[in-house]
């Protein structure tokens, strides 16, 4: 001891002031970088909403001008279709006389009455082919001017109309707009014409997808410079059809880091001043003070003089929780010494309690039948049977043993409640059943004494259910009886385990005057019998799922032609792999029956 402390000793202190300015120091380098964080995202968060409603208006604007001419659908499967075929002048200026005009006079020519403007799908498709692409080949033109418009106004880099399919990988251009000065052709970087194809990334190809399903979406290019809006306006000749806008955040989001720098900079400066005025209050009117409550207890540690720590303490006068913490660690010296006695009596109640509890365990554990091959000299038959109390002591039990030289009675039930109230109770039910199953008749005669002996004393009025029953060695007919408990599963002798759902009888201690029914199980040799508390069932795993009849059938199933042991094994392993590290909830019991057939000669 006195070596250690000598090291302790030894060990170079930190003073908690210099530990606060460090503390300090490295809030203020972190609130410094989160601000700046904070403040781009935030920033750049703004910008892009502001970019997407730029967006989805430039979108609205570019569906409505395509939807004013009543044969739109007929012209975007057209300009599809026939794209590239078509004779397109780009970005024409229609105050003056240019093609597309020229293309105007003649089709006006051809068909006075024609007009372009509202013509129909049944308009269009009374012209003649040649003049069908004509007049295609004009509403192209004008869309490109209102393109170019509608992308001059909102400044974005590029608006396009593309068609595309599953699975979204290209994208086949069906219009493009374009600004003053920039080049139309097939090179990248240039203004891509009608039915250029173009290979997208993946998170454009998932973005297209949502998209194409009604959603707009946004996705960065490539190389992350440009922003895309995705927004889709119908389909055109069973493609979808979609209008992307790009826009060019390089210059945004560096704008916005500086930004976001300067502002995170000024506020690191005011909490620098900010924390200098803390530490010396802190100093003042925390440190100080709390070296005499450490100094006060430093001495009680060494010295356990109680009396001496509370002078020292009754010097602390800061008006304020210190004062407070030094009053309260002065009654706490004169509890110690009281509580180091208390807490030895404790010790000393709880080794007592545990010793207790043990012996209990090992008692319960006494009763019921435990040595196997319990029947050794018998062949008509195996059984085997296993009780894991949840706690020291469980409700749980079972039972077996021959009536008579002929007749094996079988019983396992399951007690309301836990531990040390249960297990009481779960002795007196079954010395209760042993001495009405060693007086003779049928499983519901017997359970109907037990009922209204239980029920006369039970004071606390709990409950227990109960299945028992009885088979002729010979016959291989079970009798038996169900108060209330689990079903029981049942194997014939080249069958699977199944779930009986026998007729369920109210609980034992319920009601006096309750009368219980038999029923037959008809079992032939190689048939097995499996019994079980819901504790089994009821096992659940640390995401609350249940083990439940089927897991129990399955693993039944998994090793059918197992004997009595391996079947009880295997369930049990089972049950404990399914629950994992979730601790066991209620006790767990069960019990197998083989049926070999009647007695056979060694």
């Amino acid at each position: 001891m006195t070596g250690t402390k000598a090291a302790q000793k030894g060990k170079k202190k930190i003073s908690v002031i210099t530990q606060a300015a460090l503390l300090f120091a490295a809030a203020l380098i972190m609130t410094g970088i989160l601000a700046s964080v904070v403040l781009y995202r935030t920033s750049i968060g703004t910008v892009m909403q502001t970019l997407t409603t730029r967006a989805q208006a430039s979108a609205a604007d570019v569906e409505g001008f395509i939807r004013q001419y009543p044969a739109s659908e007929w012209l975007l499967n057209y300009w599809h279709d026939n794209g590239t075929e078509m004779d397109i002048e780009y970005d024409a200026v229609f105050d003056k006389d240019n093609e597309t005009a020229a293309k105007l006079r003649l089709l006006v020519q051809r068909h006075p009455e024609f007009q372009a403007e509202y013509a129909d799908t049944e308009d269009v498709l009374a012209l003649p082919e040649e003049d069908r692409q004509l007049y295609a080949e004009i509403v192209y033109s004008w869309l490109i001017t209102s393109v170019n418009q509608i992308q001059l106004y909102h400044g974005f880099d590029y608006l396009m109309c593309v068609c595309t399919d599953e699975p979204y990988d290209t994208e086949t251009v069906l219009f493009i707009g374009a600004q003053k000065g920039q080049l139309r052709g097939d090179e990248k970087g240039q203004v891509y014409p009608v039915g250029k194809v173009i290979e997208v990334t993946p998170e454009q190809q998932k973005a297209i997808k949502k998209a194409a399903g009604g959603e707009p979406q946004t996705a960065y290019n490539e190389d992350g410079r440009y922003l895309d809006y995705y927004d889709s306006i119908g389909s055109a000749g069973g493609h979808d059809l979609l209008l992307i806008l790009s826009q060019n955040v390089t210059t945004v989001h560096e704008t916005t880091l500086s930004r976001a720098v300067y502002l995170a900079l000024i506020d690191v400066m005011l909490l620098v001043v900010l924390a200098c005025l803390c530490m010396l209050m802190m100093h003042k009117a925390v440190l100080s003070p709390m070296k005499k409550v450490q100094d006060s207890i430093r001495l009680y540690k060494d010295t356990k003089d109680s009396a001496a720590v509370i002078r020292n303490l009754t010097g602390v006068r800061t008006h304020n929780e210190l004062e407070q913490l030094s009053e309260d660690v002065a009654d706490m010296t004169r509890e110690i010494d009281a509580y180091i006695d208390r807490i030895e009596q404790i010790t000393s109640e709880r080794e007592r309690i545990s010793t207790e509890m043990d012996l209990a365990c090992r008692i319960q554990t006494s009763v019921l039948p435990n040595e196997f091959p319990a029947f050794p000299d018998r062949n008509e038959f195996d059984i085997y049977a296993s009780m894991t109390p949840a706690r020291e002591v469980g409700g749980d039990f079972y039972n077996f043993s021959l009536v008579d030289e002929d007749h094996l009675c079988l019983v396992i039930a399951d007690v309301s409640g836990k531990s040390v109230p249960a297990a009481l109770f779960m002795m007196a039910v079954k010395i209760t059943i042993d001495h009405y199953a060693r007086e003779g008749g049928s499983p519901a005669g017997i359970l109907t004494k037990v009922n209204e002996a239980v029920c006369r004393h039970n004071p606390e009025e709990m409950f227990v259910t109960i299945w028992l029953g009885i088979l002729d060695l010979k016959t291989g007919v079970l009798t038996a009886v169900n108060a209330g408990h689990e079903y029981p599963m049942v194997k014939e002798p080249d069958g699977d385990f199944e779930l009986l759902r026998d007729r369920h009888g109210l609980v034992l201690g319920a009601d006096p005057d309750v009368f219980y029914t038999d029923y037959e199980i008809r079992m032939k040799p190689g048939s097995k019998l499996f019994v079980y508390t819901d504790g089994l069932a009821e096992a659940q795993n640390v995401s609350g799922a249940m083990f439940g009849t089927e897991g129990i059938l399955k693993v039944l199933n998994a090793d059918k032609e197992g004997d009595a042991y391996t079947i009880l094994r295997n369930m049990m392993d089972a049950a404990y792999s399914f629950a994992g590290e979730k601790e066991q909830f209620d006790d767990l019991t069960m019990m197998c029956l083989v049926y070999n057939g009647p007695k056979q000669d060694a």
